[in-house]
């Protein structure tokens, strides 16, 4: 491996490390914030045999739109460690960094 690609790896790696960190602490703030998106998209789950009137009844149930914030999220996740994950094979391969 060259010093150019070793260096284009190593700095996309460093891109993805940082897009990783910001995903995580959004990941973070949306668990932190469930009250007021559950507010905002809806009541993502119900309770047979509570009375209509009650939060949690089948009447104010709004499906799973409170969840696709977080989803995108995990999926965003799961495609950098994906990326990172062959960045890595490609430099231990090259005897760069250690597995």
């Amino acid at each position: 491996m060259d010093d150019r690609t070793r260096n284009e790896l190593s700095a996309n790696l460093a891109e993805l490390r940082a897009r990783e960190a910001r995903v995580r602490q959004q990941l973070q703030t949306h668990a932190a914030n469930i009250d007021q998106v559950r507010r905002e998209l809806g009541n993502p789950y119900f309770y047979t045999g509570e009375a209509a009137g009650e939060a949690e009844s089948e009447a104010h149930y709004t499906g799973y739109q409170s969840h696709e914030p977080a989803f995108r999220l995990w999926q965003e996740r799961q495609e950098i460690a994906q990326q990172i994950a062959v960045i890595r094979k490609q430099l231990q391969d090259a005897g760069i960094e250690s597995a």
